[in-house]
This record gives C-alpha cells, structure tokens and sequence, in this order.
C-alpha cells in the first residue's frame, strides 16, 4: 500500500507542474507580444500628426476604433474560444502582432482606419485566447498566481517595447520602428 501512495504522490507531483511549461511558453509570446505592439498603441497619435499632418482626433479616432473592436472582439472571441478552442483564437490574435508594421508603413488614412479596426479585434482575441488558455492549462489552486504573471509579463514587454521606441523613432523614424516591431511580431505569430 505504500507504493500505491508513493507513486500517487509522484504522478500528482507531475500533473502538478506539467502546466508550467506551455504556461511559460504562453508568458514568453505575450511579453515579446507585447514588446512589438505597445508602440502600435501609444504612438500612432504621434505618427499621425508628425508624419500625416492630421488633427489630434484623427489620432484619437484610431485608438478609440481600436478599443471599440477590441471589446467587441470579447465576445466573439469566447464564442470561437468555445467552438474552436482556446489555441485558435490565441493564433487569431497573434495575427494582428506582425501588422502593426504597418501602422508606421502607411500613409493612407483609410487603411490606417481599417488597420486599427482589425487590430483592435486581434487585440481582444489575442488577451481572450491567453486569457482562457490560461483558465483551462493552470490547476485552479495556482490561477491567482498565473493570472499575476499572465498580467505582469506582457505589461513589461509593453514598458520596455515603448521605452525601447523613442531611441529606434529618434535615430531612424516611424519606418523603422515598423519593421521592427513587425519583425517581432512576426517572429511571436510563428
């Protein structure tokens, strides 16, 4: 009986931290997620009336489309989350990682409009997929602790990929910080 229990306790050992590795992988694609896109949200205000010489509201527009489809996204986002599965919509929302490019790319009102849109809903898919990946990997008893890390890992991709814009907008402009916050999104979507 007490090899019964001592391999009991061994496998609930491993069924214990088998969650830490597909969470850890989750942790690191969200925080280099996050790297490439906080420029795509802090900066296109900026972008817009240094670059395309339009009014502030121009630039507030985009970030409110972004944020209206964002939330609209939620619950499409848990609707498909139900019928496909957490992983599918996750990638969904790694899809709008890579465009962000071509906010800094284009000079075309229109597109960044239509950009901004369907940014905001791979945004919303993107936080839902980890979102309920998260709920569905993590043991419950340690979904305090994931949800800490699932928040703080991409809110420190977010710092530093915003502090890391300003050095990249002053040395070599708005272009190149496109392509490299696509090269990275880019990199997290595969």
């Amino acid at each position: 009986m007490a090899v019964i229990r001592r391999e009991s306790l061994r496998q609930r050992l491993q069924a214990e931290r088998y969650w830490l590795g597909p969470f850890s992988i989750i942790l690191v694609l969200f925080f280099f997620g996050d790297l490439a896109a906080a420029p795509g949200r802090s900066l296109v205000p900026v972008y817009v009336e240094a670059v395309l010489g339009r009014e502030p509201y121009f630039g507030s527009l985009l970030v409110s489309l972004r944020m209206i489809f964002a939330g609209g996204a939620a619950f499409l986002g848990g609707a498909l989350s139900d019928a496909l599965g957490q992983r599918r919509v996750l990638l969904l929302g790694f899809s709008g990682l890579p465009l962000v490019a071509l906010l800094y790319l284009t000079r075309s009102p229109w597109f960044l409009v239509i950009l901004s849109a369907y940014m905001g809903l791979a945004g919303g898919a993107y936080y839902l997929g980890g979102d309920s990946y998260t709920l569905a990997a993590v043991p419950q008893k340690r979904l305090g602790l994931a949800a800490a890390l699932l928040f703080t890992g991409p809110t420190l991709g977010g710092a530093i990929g915003n502090y890391l814009a300003g050095p990249v907008l002053d040395g070599y402009g708005f272009g190149a910080l496109g392509v490299v916050t696509g090269l990275i999104g880019l990199a997290v979507l595969i």
